[in-house]
C-alpha cells in the first residue's frame, strides 16, 4: 500500500510539472471513453440488459412465416391463435395482443393515445404486476364482464397527476365507458418501441374463416423446453390449423422467436458497428496518449537514472510509468462519466423512432463497472510504451548527460510505430464512414415504384361504439 501511495503521488505531479500534457492527455481520454459509455449505455439497455419480465428468456413471440420468403414474420388471426391455444402443449400460458391507436376522453381534452387490446392473461403470461391496483384476470376476460382498463405509467402521470384515486375511476375509451383497475410500473413498454397509454380487454369469437391476420402471439413455454420441442410442437399446431382449413395456402407455418430478438430486430448489427467505431476512437487516442507520454519519457532520462542510482529496480520505474499513465486515464475516465450524461441524453434524443428499450438507457453499475474497465485498459495500453522503456538505457551515460538527452533509437522506433497505427485505424474509420455515407445516398435515391409528391398517409381508428359495422366505416 505504501508504494501504491508513492504510485500515486508521483502520477498526480505531471499536472503540476507539465499541466499542458497533463491537461491534453486528460481531453483525450474523456472524449474517448466519454464516447464509449454513452454507445454502450444503448447497447447495454437494448441488446445485453434481460427484459423486465420474469423469465424472459422463456418467452417467445409466436408468427407465421412463409417459406418462399425466408425470416418472413407475419401476424396471426383469430383463428390461428384459438386453434394455437388448443392444441400447444409445451407453452404453459399465451396471450393476443393487437395495438392500435385509442380515443380516450371523459375528463379534460379528448385525445388520441397509444393503446393496445390484450386478452385477459397478458400480464399474467409476461409476469408483471400493476404498481397500482391489479391487472387483468379470468373475471374481465368473461362475456359479460365489466368493461375495464389498466394504464401505462406514463398517461397515468401526465393526465392523471399521478393520482391513487385514479383507480376506480371511469374514463370513456374509444366511446365506451371503462373502469380504470390499475396502472403498470414504469419502464413497461410491451409490445413496444414506444410504450402503450391504456390497455384494454380483447375476447375472441370463435372463428369460421381463417383471415383476417392482424394478431401477434407471445407465449411462455414450459421450464427446460427446447429448442426442438418448441419447433416440433408448433408442427403439430401447423397441421392442426391445415386440417380445419384445408383451403389457406399449405406452405404458411407457425414459429416461434425469443422475445427478445423479435424485439431487438436488425438492430443488433448497428449497434455493434457504432460500439465498434467508437472504440477504435479510443484506441487511437490511447495510441496517441502513448506517443506523448514516450516524449516525455525520453527527456525525463537523467530523472530516471537518478532514482536507479538510488536503487530503483527496472520494475519499479515501469511501474511509475505505468501509475503515471493510469492516473491521467482516471482523471478523464471521470471526466467522460459526466460528458456521457450528456451524450446519452442527446443520442436518445436523435435515435430513429424504432428503436426499441430506448427508456431503460441510464447510466447504471453494469455501464459504470465497462467506464472504469475500460479506463483501466486505456491507461495500461498508454503506459504500456513508457514502461517499457523504463530502465532501458545506460545509467552512467544517463547521469553524464543533460536531461535533455534524446531518445535512443528504439524510443524512437516505437513513437513512429505508434503513429503508423493510428493513422492505420484513422483510414480504417474514414472508409468506413465513407462507405456508410455512400450506401446512404443510395437509399434516399431509390424509385420507389410510384411517385411520392404530394402523397400522404394517415391510419385511422374508429371507435366500435359509433362504428360497429362496416357499413357505417364505409361512410365515414
Amino acid at each position: 500500500m505504501d508504494g501504491f501511495l508513492q504510485d500515486l503521488r508521483a502520477g498526480l505531479r505531471v499536472l503540476r510539472t507539465a499541466p499542458a500534457l497533463a491537461l491534453g492527455v486528460i481531453a483525450a481520454f474523456a472524449l474517448g471513453i466519454g464516447a464509449n459509455t454513452s454507445i454502450y449505455s444503448i447497447v447495454n439497455a437494448v441488446l445485453l440488459r434481460a427484459l423486465p419480465y420474469a423469465e424472459p428468456e422463456r418467452l417467445m413471440q409466436v408468427a407465421l412465416n412463409r417459406d418462399a420468403i425466408p425470416g418472413d414474420r407475419s401476424a396471426l388471426s383469430v383463428a390461428d391463435a384459438l386453434t394455437f391455444g388448443e392444441a400447444t402443449r409445451v407453452f404453459e400460458r399465451h396471450a393476443v395482443y393487437v395495438a392500435q391507436g385509442m380515443a380516450l376522453s371523459g375528463e379534460g381534452v379528448p385525445e388520441q393515445v397509444r393503446g393496445t387490446f390484450v386478452t385477459a392473461d397478458f400480464f399474467d403470461t409476461l409476469g408483471t404486476r400493476a404498481t397500482l391496483g391489479r391487472t387483468f384476470d379470468a373475471r374481465d376476460g368473461a362475456a359479460a364482464a365489466p368493461e375495464t382498463v389498466v394504464l401505462g405509467h406514463a398517461l397515468w402521470q401526465r393526465r392523471f397527476g399521478g393520482s391513487p384515486a385514479v383507480v376506480g375511476r371511469q374514463v370513456v375509451v374509444d366511446g365506451r365507458p371503462r373502469e380504470v383497475i390499475g396502472v403498470l410500473p414504469p419502464g413497461f413498454d410491451f409490445p413496444g418501441p414506444r410504450p402503450s397509454d391504456v390497455y384494454a380487454v380483447l375476447r375472441l369469437e370463435p372463428a369460421t374463416v381463417r383471415a383476417p391476420f392482424y394478431l401477434s402471439v407471445v407465449g411462455r413455454a414450459r421450464p427446460g423446453a427446447t429448442g426442438a420441442q418448441i419447433a416440433s410442437d408448433l408442427a403439430f399446431v401447423t397441421a392442426a390449423i391445415r386440417e380445419r382449413y384445408p383451403d389457406s395456402p399449405q406452405d404458411w407455418r407457425m414459429t416461434a422467436t425469443p422475445l427478445k430478438e423479435t424485439l431487438v430486430g436488425d438492430l443488433r448489427p448497428a449497434l455493434l458497428l457504432l460500439l465498434g467505431a467508437v472504440s477504435l476512437v479510443l484506441l487511437i487516442a490511447s495510441a496517441d496518449i502513448a506517443g506523448l507520454l514516450l516524449a516525455r519519457a525520453a527527456g525525463r532520462r537523467r530523472e530516471m537514472a537518478v532514482r536507479a542510482a538510488l536503487g530503483a529496480g527496472r520494475g519499479r520505474l515501469a511501474r511509475l510509468a505505468l501509475a503515471e499513465a493510469v492516473v491521467l486515464a482516471a482523471l478523464g475516465g471521470l471526466g467522460g462519466v459526466f460528458l456521457s450524461l450528456w451524450g446519452t441524453d442527446l443520442l436518445v434524443a436523435w435515435a430513429p423512432a424504432g428503436l426499441p428499450r430506448l427508456g431503460e438507457v441510464r447510466l447504471d453499475p453494469g455501464v459504470l463497472a465497462y467506464t472504469i474497465g475500460v479506463t483501466l485498459v486505456c491507461g495500461a495500453l498508454a503506459g504500456l510504451a513508457p514502461a517499457l522503456q523504463a530502465g532501458g538505457f545506460d545509467l552512467m551515460a544517463s547521469l553524464r548527460d543533460s536531461a535533455r538527452t534524446t531518445a535512443d533509437r528504439a524510443g524512437v522506433r516505437l513513437r513512429r510505430a505508434l503513429v503508423v497505427g493510428e493513422f492505420a485505424l484513422a483510414v480504417t474509420l474514414l472508409g468506413g464512414a465513407a462507405l456508410l455515407l455512400h450506401s446512404f445516398v443510395k437509399l434516399q435515391r431509390v424509385e420507389p415504384g410510384f411517385d411520392t409528391g404530394r402523397l400522404v398517409t394517415m391510419r385511422l381508428s374508429l371507435p366500435d361504439a359509433r362504428y360497429d359495422n362496416g357499413a357505417k366505416r364505409a361512410t365515414f
